[in-house]
């Protein structure tokens, strides 16, 4: 049922962001904190919110090995704004429609992801590779690994 819906999100983020080799629920990892995990609640979750979280694979795939912190709050905001653009886009690849109505969750302003997804499929990872640009030029301080 899920095999799709990832292969429609890996499809669109091809060549724009990190794709993992595999997806995982959450909970089947094979190492802690592995960033291709995805939780799904349950089936009554619905499909979109299995989605959300094979969007949120791909993002954290793509952005925590870089262990970049924003530096300011204005940084922190721009970065949550933008990828939540983001999110709501591959999400929306993935579930093959806008977020059903009745789903609960994601209040952030998704209007231009929404406007992006009416333009044809070049358009729209060039769109994305455009907010990837706008995330990796907010400044930020490198975090240092834990040993």
């Amino acid at each position: 049922m899920l095999t799709p819906v990832a292969e429609r999100i890996a499809h669109a983020a091809d060549g724009v962001l990190t794709v993992p080799d595999e997806f995982l629920q959450n909970g089947l990892a094979s190492s802690p904190g592995a960033n291709n995990t995805f939780t799904w609640l349950a089936l009554d979750a619905g499909i979109w919110q299995a989605s959300e979280g094979i969007a949120d694979a791909i993002l954290n795939t793509t952005y925590m090995p870089r262990n970049c912190w924003p530096q300011t709050d204005a940084g922190w905001d721009q970065r949550r704004n933008l990828n939540g653009q983001l999110r709501y886009w591959l999400t929306a690849r993935g579930y093959a429609a806008d977020r059903p109505a009745a789903y609960h969750g994601n209040f952030d302003d998704t209007t231009i992801a929404k406007d992006t997804l009416k333009l044809d499929d070049a358009s729209q990872k060039q769109w994305a590779a455009g907010i990837v640009q706008q995330i990796d030029a907010i400044p930020c301080v490198v975090q240092q690994p834990e040993s």
